[in-house]
């Protein structure tokens, strides 16, 4: 088993922050962008709340998140050296410096695992500006997912790719931990895991044709194989 995993926008609970030193051109990638960052031109380093609700573990900051150095202890001790925190400070809405260490997070590993045949919230859509316009895409919601578990392939935290591109999704032993380590204020949908290989482009065969036709460099450059298959 597997979960999807999102922060809590709309709960009452979370605290509210500013930027201070919002950039420019500002970093948006929600709960995980799903590669590594290297510019940290994009990205913000400190912040001041706009309310007095208490920190907690987990909470969306503006484009971005933040987590506790718990959070980040527990998925550092399930995959070293293999996601980015990028720390940040926190005041409270007098000025006042927390003493809590908090962390912009970033997880890493991209790739996809969702059998698309057998996820029933998933729908193809189409792209409707941007570079991509008109890429035929699956849309939808993280319910009544259906993963390879051949293609996590003992991962603990990854990022969606083609299919639900930017869902953050967690193995069972990584949910466990942090819900026994109190870990509160993410949601969870369960995801279950099949024995049973993942043909992406099969899955996502009108993208695949699309971008093949289209991006044809951005193929070559990240799923060489589609084309050698032509």
């Amino acid at each position: 088993m597997a979960w999807a995993v999102q922060m809590e926008y709309g709960a009452p609970r979370r605290p509210d922050f500013k930027w201070d030193d919002r950039p420019k051109v500002l970093a948006l990638f929600g709960f995980s962008h799903g590669g590594a960052v290297d510019d940290l031109s994009l990205l913000p380093t400190t912040a001041t709340q706009n309310d007095k609700k208490k920190l907690c573990d987990v909470f969306p900051m503006p484009g971005l998140n933040a987590v506790s150095a718990k959070f980040k202890a527990i998925v550092e001790e399930f995959e070293p050296d293999t996601h980015q925190f990028f720390p940040i400070s926190l005041k409270a809405k007098d000025g006042t410096p927390y003493d809590e260490k908090y962390f912009i997070f970033n997880a890493c590993q991209r790739f996809d695992a969702i059998l698309a045949d057998q996820s029933k919230s998933l729908y193809w859509s189409e792209k409707k500006a941007g570079e991509w316009k008109g890429m035929p895409f699956l849309n939808g919601t993280a319910s009544d997912l259906v993963l390879s578990r051949p293609a996590i392939g003992g991962r603990h935290l990854w990022v969606g790719r083609l299919i639900l591109a930017g869902q953050v999704f967690f193995s069972d032993p990584l949910k466990a931990r942090m819900e026994k380590e109190k870990v509160r204020y993410v949601l969870y949908d369960k995801a279950e895991e099949v024995d049973r290989d993942l043909d992406l482009s099969q899955q996502i065969r009108p993208t695949k044709d699309w971008l093949a036709a289209n991006r044809r460099d951005w193929v070559e450059q990240n799923f060489p194989e589609w084309l050698r298959a032509e």
